[in-house]
């Protein structure tokens, strides 16, 4: 690690100026640039073509999020955690016995679900919230 440090910092500080023209560079270019070495690194890794199928199904995925403006960044989150919190979830309910009470069992835990329920339900009922706060009143009568 400390030797693959070195030599990116070696090789880093000569070449700044040229990362920084690369900002410049039209998106029409840079795109597919992108897409080609990345392309090439996938099939380098393994000679296969079905990681440039993969990379093809979720290059039109992501397009298609981008698109319908669904958020990446939970699933990307998702897909990193996923398995870590399904894991921990198994060794939660084993330790207990199969009883989910044991999520509820310290004053922290309880926080956190509270907070957990809130930022699930919250986004669903802001907009209610909203529409009766807005909502013209009838003029009263003298």
């Amino acid at each position: 690690m400390y030797v693959g440090n070195a030599m990116l910092l070696i090789l880093n500080l000569p070449l700044v100026g040229l990362f920084v023209r690369m900002l410049y560079m039209p998106s029409g270019l840079l795109f597919p640039l992108v897409i080609v070495i990345s392309a090439i690194g996938a099939f380098a890794l393994n000679s296969s073509t079905t990681d440039l199928y993969l990379i093809l199904f979720f290059g039109v995925l992501g397009y298609l999020f981008e698109k319908a403006d669904i958020p990446v960044a939970p699933l990307v989150l998702s897909l990193v955690l996923g398995g870590l919190m399904e894991q921990s979830f198994r060794q939660a309910m084993t330790v207990s016995g199969g009883n989910p009470g044991i999520f509820l069992q310290s004053n922290v835990a309880r926080v956190l679900v509270a907070l957990a329920v809130i930022a699930f339900v919250l986004p669903l009922l802001l907009p209610l919230l909203l529409r009766l706060v807005r909502r013209p009143r009838p003029a009263r009568q003298p």
